[in-house]
């Protein structure tokens, strides 16, 4: 973390910043612009190899912008998203800028923060290259994974007034949030509610839908695929609360969940697969109180939340979600998504209330291993 002496310039000149300010600047388009401008960038730093990587997905690098609040997107376009300052909860006189970033809005924060000193803005670079310049900046590009690299730079405010906050929104022309995450949370429908909010419908009699099992397999790389998880030869019988895919001929799956005797199609594998987590016996999702702040959510990494859920986080901390494989065998436990500064009541309401998953409290990272 890096206080407001930064070289400006140097921040400009950063993969996720450029990526940032080309959708700031276009402000929605198609998917295949997106991909377009981040090959474009990713060529620029003779780094687009790096796209043909196993690991390597597009979604990955749109989730990342999601889950810090500037983007949202679907399976076919994207659109970003207002700038503005939210206030961290948990931590006194912290908050974070999301959204969209020009360059107007860093030359305007250029002026205020050289103009006043009576608060400080500061650096949090997921990415690793902040502080990096020259061949060393090149060398941590080519040993970073794309999904790093491309990660925009947080910027964080600190030790001003009540007014003062107000006075920075004013001076950058962004919005300042006056909703909290427990607000936000609050006000979002249970997953029940999301998945009715889609509608019903019949399914064609020409296909057979395959219902999803389980998660409980773990396999080299943690749980099961998405993929591996449903079967053909239990979809002959719809059975309450489950989620179903089937193929319509020559397009991508379209899935829906059987809710209620009724089949609500959802656009989204990702909303059905929570509905399939929260009828598991066994438990997968861990918090730690009063760690890294207000506390740590834990979750596996195959568990994606749906975007609207999603950003009950990113207005928590305002940096992704630290990747980790729990203690013991690596491959024997899922890899983990650390969530950082969530706090208890945040946590309970979106994965008790909302997500209807069961959540266990624990002491430290360690005592996961004892659930698998």
């Amino acid at each position: 973390m890096d206080k407001n002496t930064f070289n400006y310039e140097h921040l400009s000149s950063l993969p996720g910043e450029k990526l940032l300010n080309w959708l700031s600047v276009k402000g929605h388009g198609s998917i295949s612009e997106f991909i377009s401008a981040f090959n474009s960038i990713a060529n620029e730093y003779s780094i687009i190899d790096k796209t043909q990587e196993s690991y390597f997905s597009y979604e990955k690098i749109l989730q990342n912008y999601c889950s810090l609040l500037h983007l949202e997107y679907t399976e076919t376009e994207w659109s970003v998203s207002n700038a503005t300052l939210n206030v961290l909860p948990g931590v006194k006189n912290r908050t974070i800028l999301t959204g969209s970033r020009n360059y107007t809005l860093l030359s305007n924060l250029v002026k205020i923060t050289s103009a006043d000193d009576t608060f400080v803005n500061y650096f949090i670079d997921s990415s690793k290259l902040l502080d990096k310049t020259g061949d060393e900046f090149k060398q941590q590009l080519r040993r970073n994974s794309l999904e790093t690299t491309f990660l925009p730079t947080t910027l964080l405010f600190a030790e001003y007034s009540d007014n003062e906050l107000e006075s920075i929104s004013s001076d950058l022309g962004v919005h300042l949030n006056s909703v909290s995450p427990l607000d936000y949370v609050k006000a979002l429908p249970s997953i029940d509610e999301y998945i009715s909010k889609f509608g019903s419908s019949n399914i064609p009699s020409f296909v057979t839908p395959e219902r999803f099992e389980e998660f409980s397999k773990i396999n080299h790389e943690g749980f099961m695929s998405i993929n591996d998880s449903f079967n053909a030869s239990t979809g002959l019988t719809s059975e309450d609360g489950y989620l179903y895919r089937f193929d319509p001929g020559g397009f991508n799956y379209q899935y829906f969940v059987y809710l209620n005797n009724q089949n609500y199609f959802i656009n989204n594998e990702k909303i059905g697969i929570w509905k399939q987590i929260s009828r598991l016996e066994k438990e997968y999702i861990f918090f730690v109180k009063n760690d890294f702040l207000s506390g740590t959510l834990i979750v596996p990494s195959l568990f994606k939340f749906p975007q609207i859920y999603l950003k009950t986080l990113g207005f928590c901390l305002g940096v992704p979600p630290v990747q980790i494989w729990p203690q013991r065998d690596v491959g024997k436990n899922p890899k983990m998504n650390y969530f950082l500064n969530i706090p208890e009541v945040v946590a309970t309401t979106l994965i008790e209330e909302k997500l209807k998953c069961k959540l266990i409290f624990i002491e430290d990272n360690n005592q996961i291993q004892e659930y698998f």
